[in-house]
C-alpha cells in the first residue's frame, strides 16, 4: 500500500538540540564566580602589627608583653615593614630587636638589633607629627620609670626653627604634684631627647 506524500507546504523537521545537563550548568556557575575562600585577607593594621611584634618579642625574650616598648612601623619599599623595640630596662640590661613584616604585613621574625633611638647627635628614625605624641608617652614611661596610662600628651607643636615638640602631664601619683614633660623632635620628625619640665 502506497505511503502518503508529504504535503510540499509543510516544512521539514528539525532535530531540537538536547538541553545542557543540569550538572554541566552547576559547574560553569561555579568556575564563572570566585570562590570566597580564595580572596585574599586584608593587611593587619599598623597597631595589630605593633601588637603582634610585642607579643613574639616577650616569647622570645622571655619577658611580658607590657614590658615591650616598640617604635612605629616602618615601610621599606620592596622589602615589607620593620618596627624596632626594646624590653623594659628595669634590670638595667635592655635588649633591643627589630621585627621584620612581609610586604602583606605579615611577621617574618624577631632578630637581635643595636639601639635605634636618638643618640646625643639626635639620629633615629623620622615620623610624622601626628606619631609624635605617642611616642613621647613611651619615652617618658621608660625614662622616668612612669606607667604610660598615667601620662597624657598634646598635640606636635612646630617650632620656629622647623623643630617640633610634644608636651606631656604624669597625673599625681601618692598625692605628689602634676609633673611635666617635653618631647623634643628635629625639622625631620627625629626623635632628639625627653626633659622634665620644674
Amino acid at each position: 500500500m502506497p505511503q502518503p506524500s508529504r504535503s510540499p507546504l509543510q516544512p521539514p523537521a528539525r532535530s531540537v538540540p538536547a538541553a545542557p545537563a543540569l550538572g554541566v550548568v552547576l559547574v560553569g556557575l561555579a568556575l564563572a564566580v570566585p570562590s570566597a575562600a580564595s580572596a585574599a585577607p586584608l593587611p593587619a593594621q599598623p597597631a595589630d602589627m605593633e601588637r603582634t611584634c610585642q607579643e613574639e618579642a616577650a616569647s622570645t625574650f622571655k619577658v611580658r608583653s607590657r614590658d615591650i616598648r616598640t617604635l612605629p612601623v616602618e615601610r621599606r619599599p620592596g622589602r615589607g615593614y620593620v618596627m624596632y623595640g626594646q624590653t623594659s630596662p628595669r634590670d638595667g640590661s635592655a635588649r633591643f630587636f627589630v621585627c621584620s613584616f612581609d610586604n602583606g604585613r605579615r611577621l617574618t621574625g624577631v632578630s637581635p638589633t643595636s639601639d635605634q633611638r636618638a643618640s646625643g647627635t639626635g639620629r633615629s628614625r623620622s615620623m610624622a607629627p601626628s606619631a609624635m605624641p605617642g611616642f613621647c608617652r613611651r619615652m617618658v614611661a621608660e625614662e622616668f620609670q612612669l606607667n604610660p596610662r598615667a601620662i597624657s600628651v598634646e598635640e606636635a607643636q612646630k617650632q620656629r626653627n622647623d623643630s617640633y615638640t610634644v608636651r606631656a602631664i604624669a597625673r599625681p601619683v601618692s598625692g605628689k604634684t602634676l609633673q611635666a614633660f617635653e618631647c623634643r623632635f628635629g625639622s625631620k620628625g627625629r626623635y632628639k631627647r625627653v626633659e622634665r619640665l620644674d
